[in-house]
């Protein structure tokens, strides 16, 4: 072995030895399981991570799976999440592109109760990745499903919808506008919802996909007949 690799390798062995206890202590691992999940503080994993910043990261979110997965394994009734939000603070603190523990941490705070939280936590993620479509669609169904807020749902997925999506992300950004169309519909916006099915229906002739393209139609005929009820006179002409 060289001797200039002796301290990297020294500090690298010393750094994984401290995450393993961390995980035995916060997991439950070394008792029973699903015990209070306790991480290690964003501040002090940082200081303490140095030039190891996404070792850290690794090691800290299987330690929040492991102990995510020992609690759901439980009956509901028993379930103890512990500081979940703490933990996601620390992994995302340690690595803001960590896009899995933006993803799925949000759902683990939905699932522990915590919704303001799990919005908190993708808004966090965009604060650094702003425009991120990935993450505006997940933001969508957390406003949606977990704080019941269509405004907020709708913002989300017309951001997560804007034209010119890369190859890779153009179904996810499709998805996102019939999310916002339906959602429109729903708020009883129709203006909304007719201008965001007429950019849909275009899209989809465009590309040649009819049976978006029928569904846009068909949901463009329902707005007109429900405006045409409303708008009508009665039988008396008033």
């Amino acid at each position: 072995m060289k001797p200039e690799r002796l301290p990297a390798l020294l500090l690298s062995a010393s750094l994984v030895t401290a995450i393993s206890v961390h995980i035995v202590a916060a997991t439950g691992l070394a008792g029973e399981t699903a015990l209070d999940y306790r991480p290690l503080p964003a501040a002090y994993a940082k200081r303490m991570a140095t030039d190891f910043d996404a070792l850290w990261a690794d090691m800290a979110w299987l330690a929040l799976l492991q102990h995510d997965g020992a609690v759901v394994a439980v009956p509901e009734g028993e379930r103890r999440f512990g500081d979940l939000e703490a933990g996601l603070d620390t992994i995302t603190t340690l690595d803001p592109d960590y896009m899995v523990a933006y993803s799925f941490g949000c759902w683990a705070l939905g699932d522990a109760g915590l919704p303001k939280p799990a919005a908190a936590l993708l808004e966090r993620g965009l604060r650094h990745r702003p425009g991120d479509r990935v993450l505006l669609f997940q933001l969508g169904f957390v406003r949606y499903l977990l704080l019941k807020d269509i405004d907020g749902a709708i913002h989300a997925f017309e951001a997560a919808g804007r034209p010119d999506a890369e190859p890779r992300l153009q179904s996810l950004a499709r998805n996102a506008l019939r999310m916002a169309a339906g959602l429109a519909e729903r708020r009883h916006d129709p203006d909304l919802a007719r201008q965001l099915w007429l950019a849909i229906e275009s899209d989809a002739r465009q590309r040649g996909d009819e049976r978006l393209a029928g569904m846009a139609r068909r949901a463009l005929d329902r707005l007109r007949r429900e405006r045409a009820s409303v708008t009508a006179p009665d039988l008396a002409g008033r």
